[in-house]
C-alpha cells in the first residue's frame, strides 16, 4: 500500500519496527478495509556475525477485505484521540454477530514491557479460515499520528 494515498491510516510502534495500514475505501456507511501489519526484528541467522547483525523483514501478513462500518472507524478514532488527553485502557470489538470479529485493544499487556502512557497496541482478526493477531508498543506520538491520519482518510473517503 502506498502512504501517499489519502484513504491509508498507519499506525507504527514507538521502535519504528512494526507497522498495521489500514486502507479504507468505500463511500457508503460501510468501508472495505485492507489491511496490512509488517515488522522487522534482528537478523535470526544463526552465523551472522553481532557486528553484522541489523533489522530485517521479520513478518508480513496482508488482510486484503473485510468490511468495518464507517460508525466504528469514528468510534476508533474518537476512542484514540480521547486517550491522548486521558490515557487509559481501550478495548474496541468491530464486530456484529457475523464474522470477521475484528477488536483493538490499547494498554498493558503481559509479556511487552508496556504501561498506560506506552500501551500495548493488539490488533485482532477473526474469520471462519484465519485467526491472528498483531501486537507492539506505542507512545503519545504514536497514537497522535494515527489519530491524525484516521481523520484524514475519513475525510477522504467522505
Amino acid at each position: 500500500m502506498d502512504k501517499r494515498n489519502g484513504n491509508i491510516a498507519e499506525i507504527r510502534s514507538n521502535d519504528g519496527w512494526s507497522a498495521i495500514q489500514m486502507e479504507l475505501s468505500g463511500t457508503g456507511p460501510d468501508f472495505i478495509v485492507k489491511a496490512r501489519a509488517s515488522g522487522q526484528f534482528w537478523d535470526r541467522e544463526p552465523n551472522v556475525e553481532l557486528e553484522n547483525a541489523g533489522l530485517v523483514d521479520d513478518f508480513e501478513l496482508v488482510l486484503s477485505q473485510f468490511v468495518l462500518p464507517r460508525a466504528w472507524v469514528v468510534e476508533l478514532k474518537s476512542e484514540f484521540e480521547a486517550w491522548l488527553n486521558d490515557p487509559k485502557t481501550i478495548e474496541l470489538d468491530f464486530s456484529d454477530e457475523s464474522m470477521p470479529r475484528v477488536s483493538i485493544f490499547l494498554g498493558e499487556v503481559s509479556g511487552l514491557i508496556s504501561s498506560i502512557h506506552k500501551p500495548a497496541f493488539v490488533f485482532k482478526y477473526l474469520d471462519s479460515r484465519i485467526e491472528t493477531s498483531v501486537r507492539f508498543v506505542v507512545d503519545q506520538s504514536c497514537i497522535q499520528l494515527f489519530v491524525g491520519e484516521l481523520n484524514r482518510a475519513l475525510s477522504y473517503a467522505a
